[in-house]
């Protein structure tokens, strides 16, 4: 008889490194699953609650077509833990285990004790190994990560910046291709942008690498004329204070909540992706999270180009809120899942989004604090809208 885990019941033990743990098992539908879990000991320890938290929400940004979906993530639990399918060919929660692995030591204590909530992301793509990958140049002091893990540093959207910083290009992410360097700009305004941040000045550790013909690319403007979306309960607030966030070349801007950070993610050939973080002043052991994808709908966008992409997304059973957007809502006592699907065509930045888009959207946040994602999520639904 094997043991219980959350909701499953007995689950037997695949492997166990230092504080970490897999189970195997099966749902209440029959499916085989595997379990990321932390030992009864380890799960008392900040530092890998928060290790965790920030691998589930790279799990989620980093998935690809040999990934199996993540089920269900229970972080605010006592013992907190993850959820995949386990099926033949595809990786489980062992690149999850890989991944906090590659982080520091599966026992004592973490190298990241002093900063473990502040929950970065690592800068790394889709189907790469965390192992060996070299650090981003500039990694704040302090980041959760052990020496030489590829970090980068967040956007913030927190007011407690001088005026004149607003707008600025405050984030460089630097793609090596071959014997070349792509240079992608992120930036950020407050309220409405109509024009397009200055280009940054070339700083030393970066003059070489940085492009010299002078080109930009644009910042996508906030449309306020677009009907304001409620889908999924009511729209930001002034309370909330929010911010414009304005990834360079993408087909729409979106605001966040005061003290949210975001940050621009690793492209490959087919998705942009840009992942945020809540307010860690929060009272939530687990920050909220949010990931967001730009898909690039294959050929003419067919009806069978967009099931195919929607499986990719969750094959879990949704919702359809309307001909273009499927919806995947979890609630439980602690957390709070919200995902959807849409299809979009873009209305600005055309030249670096020419076809149909498919916009993915994740968030996770504790039931208690579930109105910034779902305020979040009903701004970038009502951007993607056409305009008139």
């Amino acid at each position: 008889m094997g043991r219980t885990l959350g909701p499953y019941t007995d689950v037997s033990t695949a492997r166990v490194d230092g504080a970490y743990e897999i189970y195997e098992g099966n749902d209440d539908e029959g499916r085989h699953i595997e379990i990321l879990t932390l030992g009864i000991s380890s799960s008392k320890d900040p530092s890998r609650r928060a290790l965790l938290s920030d691998t589930v929400a790279w799990a989620h940004a980093t998935r690809g077509p040999a990934d199996a979906p993540i089920l269900k993530a229970d972080l605010n639990s006592e013992q907190p833990y993850v959820v995949t399918l386990r099926q033949t060919g595809y990786r489980g929660v062992e690149r999850m285990l890989e991944r906090m692995l590659a982080m520091g030591p599966a026992t004592g204590p973490l190298p990241i004790v002093g900063g473990a909530n502040t929950g970065q992301l690592p800068r790394i793509g889709h189907h790469t190994n965390p192992h060996g990958i070299p650090a981003i140049p500039g990694s704040p002091a302090g980041s959760p990560v052990a020496p030489n893990s590829p970090m980068a540093p967040y956007l913030t959207s927190r007011r407690n910046r001088p005026g004149w910083l607003i707008p600025l290009v405050i984030a460089l992410s630097l793609v090596v291709l071959g014997g070349g360097a792509l240079v992608v700009v992120w930036g950020v305004g407050s309220g409405e942008a109509d024009t397009a941040a200055p280009p940054p000045q070339p700083s030393d550790a970066l003059s070489e690498e940085n492009p010299s013909d002078g080109n930009q690319i644009p910042l996508p403007k906030y449309n306020t004329e677009v009907t304001a979306i409620d889908d999924f309960g009511a729209q930001l607030d002034a309370e909330q204070d929010p911010t414009m966030i304005q990834p360079a070349g993408w087909p729409l801007a979106f605001r966040v909540p005061t003290g949210w950070e975001c940050q621009l993610g690793d492209n490959d050939t087919y998705r942009s992706m840009i992942n945020c973080k809540g307010d860690r002043d929060t009272e939530s052991d687990v920050p909220a999270s949010l990931h967001i994808e730009l898909v690039n709908c294959p050929g003419d966008c067919q009806p069978e180009d967009r099931a195919a992409l929607e499986q990719d997304w969750n094959p879990q059973p949704t919702s359809r809120l309307d001909d273009d957007t499927l919806v995947y809502e979890s609630s439980s006592d602690q957390n709070y899942e919200l995902s959807i699907s849409r299809f979009f065509t873009p209305q600005q930045n055309t030249e670096w989004n020419p076809t149909e888009s498919q916009l993915v959207v994740w968030g996770m946040n504790s039931q208690g604090e579930r109105d910034d994602i779902r305020g979040i999520v009903n701004d970038i639904v009502s951007q993607s809208q056409p305009w008139d």
